[in-house]
């Protein structure tokens, strides 16, 4: 199972947690980050999360973990101008039909 390790403010400094545990302090944020980086280093797999005055996500490495490669974008060209021909050709028919009946 996978470790996070959180990195986030907290009172004037940088807060490492480990297991919901806040485990060490620090001055600057990259004190902190390389702190929590050797740290997961150590226990793998495992992950970095580090959190902003915010409470948002800004930076998360991963380590020990299978990377997933993503699909490959198919390029749009030919299919989507089909599927708006086609989907034009429908429209059209319907408001003949509609414009057939109400006359």
């Amino acid at each position: 199972m996978t470790k996070t390790v959180h990195v986030y403010p907290s009172k004037g400094k940088w807060s490492v947690a480990r297991n919901g545990r806040s485990t060490k302090s620090f001055a600057t944020q990259r004190e902190a980050v390389e702190s929590a980086v050797q740290a997961s280093k150590s226990v793998e797999p495992s992950r970095v999360v580090v959190l902003n005055k915010n409470g948002r996500v800004v930076d998360r490495r991963e380590f020990g973990t299978v990377k997933i490669q993503q699909p490959p974008k198919k390029k749009g060209g030919v299919a989507p101008k089909r599927i708006r021909v086609a989907v034009g050709e429908v429209v059209l028919d319907r408001l003949r039909s509609g414009v057939a009946q109400n006359a």
